[in-house]
């Protein structure tokens, strides 16, 4: 038995019909359609608005500047994920995990050349200190 996750379809790793070629799938470059290229000198942040309250420690997340407790922009940068609040303050939180990310996460819907821009475009930047939006 073969560690490929690749299916053999039920033939043999000997098989001529098989694909000899191919590279190990932890060396094959994977494309997220309509998703910013990655650079190694800017990295790609995705954010997700959460309206709601996070409580993943059961205790309700305040933001330490405003005291605000809900109306999140949650980042996620490599294997991190930051909470940022309206009044721009932001950190990073280690009971947030990526998958929990990914479970609010879809498709972009836009794209900004730089953070600061990003953080004014979607009212992170302090500008809507002690609002909620929603």
């Amino acid at each position: 038995m073969s560690d490929s996750p690749r299916p053999h379809n039920g033939h043999g790793p000997n098989d001529p019909t098989e694909p000899t070629d191919l590279p190990p799938l932890d060396r094959i470059e994977f494309s997220i359609p309509d998703f910013p290229t990655l650079s190694q000198d800017k990295p790609v942040i995705r954010a997700v608005p959460h309206h709601d309250e996070l409580n993943p420690r059961g205790t309700v997340i305040t933001c330490e500047e405003c005291k605000a407790g809900r109306d999140w922009l949650l980042l996620s940068i490599r294997r991190h994920v930051f909470v940022r609040c309206r009044c721009g303050h932001e950190w990073l939180e280690d009971d947030l995990t990526v998958e929990y990310f990914e479970q609010h996460y879809s498709t972009p819907t836009a794209a900004w050349d730089d953070f600061e821009t990003a953080m004014a475009s979607t009212g992170y930047d302090g500008s809507w200190a002690g609002m909620y939006l929603n």
